[in-house]
């Protein structure tokens, strides 16, 4: 019994057992499994983090935008991409993402079920091909222009892009600025 082995040292556990055993022998318990509800009954692939992403814009958007017309007076800010008008100076607010061809995509592979190939070590996985992306709840807009340098750019960064849309939907972006840290409370010691 446990209580037997309890009082047992170490050196005795490891020796055999009456019936011939090492360790004196093992208890035995019942266990019914319930956590049925935290399997996974179908693999999904496609927008990993985008929940995190909507609350993340949500949260930061009222203050990137106070900052933006603080900081681009008269230029009006769009609530929405889909509310903006093309050809027109505006801001716009959202959510980064950069397209890397280079990176490693492993659930593109599990989702097309294609053969897993070892991935390629690459001294770096940015290129002269990544594409930086905005998109807020309303739709995507592919950013372009000297303003916007990808490489120093990271997917899920909310940012105000001041800049004008063009008939293909690119945002020619003029200048960007991003909200920095949220304010933090006073701890006392």
């Amino acid at each position: 019994t446990l209580r037997h082995l309890k009082h047992r040292n170490a050196m005795e556990v490891d020796q055999p057992s009456e019936s011939g055993h090492v360790g004196g022998g093992r208890a035995t318990c019942t266990y019914a499994f319930t956590g049925e509800r935290f399997l996974i009954s179908q693999k999904e692939y496609d927008q990993q983090y985008s929940h995190m992403y909507f609350c993340r814009l949500m949260q930061l958007r009222p203050r990137i935008a106070e900052m933006a017309a603080a900081r681009w007076p008269g230029v009006p800010v769009a609530e929405r991409f889909m509310a903006m008008q093309q050809n027109e100076r505006t801001v716009i607010v959202g959510t980064l993402y950069k397209d890397m061809p280079l990176k490693p995509n492993i659930l593109e592979e599990i989702a097309t079920n294609k053969p897993i190939a070892p991935v390629q070590r690459l001294a770096k996985y940015t290129s002269e091909k990544d594409v930086v992306i905005i998109e807020d709840e309303s739709g995507r807009l592919t950013l372009a222009g000297d303003a916007i340098e990808p490489g120093l750019l990271c997917t899920g960064t909310v940012g105000a892009f001041l800049g004008v849309e063009d008939s293909v939907g690119e945002f020619t972006v003029e200048d960007f600025m991003f909200v920095g840290l949220a304010p933090q409370p006073r701890v006392e010691l």
